[in-house]
């Protein structure tokens, strides 16, 4: 090719734009995620933080349901909410309790 259309010679394996250049990784490190092979903690602590974070939603959209006078649905989607927060971790939940609390006082107090 000649100047400015690219590089006359190939890039060697890893050098330049791709994943193995950006970050460092080698084939198949992504498939495992960080850490040493057999660590299973980055899927664990996302799992733990996805469940939060859909339990959280859940009751926030509990607490907007019962706002707009949506009492039926806001009681199903409170029995939703509470049966993601009985599949957590006892740390995970702690951090959603609170909001929980408050969703099923609203429920209960709308009828």
């Amino acid at each position: 090719m000649g100047p400015g259309h690219g590089p006359a010679h190939p890039r060697p394996a890893g050098a330049g734009g791709g994943p193995a250049a950006a970050g460092g990784e080698q084939p198949g490190r992504r498939a495992r995620g960080p850490g040493p092979p057999g660590d299973a903690s980055l899927r664990h602590w996302h799992r733990v933080n996805l469940g939060r974070f859909i339990a959280e939603e859940h009751y926030r959209l509990t607490l907007a349901l019962v706002e707009a006078g949506c009492v039926a649905e806001a009681r199903v989607l409170l029995a939703a909410a509470d049966a993601v927060l009985g599949e957590l971790s006892d740390n995970a939940a702690k951090g959603v309790r609170e909001l929980a609390e408050r969703a099923a006082a609203r429920v209960g107090e709308a009828g």
